[in-house]
């Protein structure tokens, strides 16, 4: 999450010369060019962060645990799951 919420928008407003050298050398993924790995490894974080959410418990209103499955899964699905769902798809 550090690279995504830092680091990524650093490289984006002030390294364009370098985003211009990787956007060259990595420009067709669909013709089997493959991504820099530091940009896979986010993805896959971002993938896992997820799924570790989908499974962990979560504090209710009164401060007790929630486990209930039904129940975290709805809680996830009404708080972050979008924003997660967001930052996981390859806009590149």
């Amino acid at each position: 999450m550090f690279y995504t919420a830092i680091i990524m928008p650093y490289a984006m407003a002030f390294m364009d010369g370098i985003n211009n050298n990787i956007r060259k050398k990595h420009h067709d993924y669909s013709r089997g060019g493959h991504r820099p790995v530091p940009v896979l490894l986010r993805y896959y974080f971002i993938i896992i962060d997820m799924v570790m959410c989908i499974f962990s418990a979560y504090e209710d209103e009164n401060g007790n645990l929630v486990y209930k499955p039904q129940d975290v899964i709805l809680n996830y699905l009404q708080g972050w799951f979008l924003f997660d769902l967001l930052a996981s798809i390859p806009f590149e």
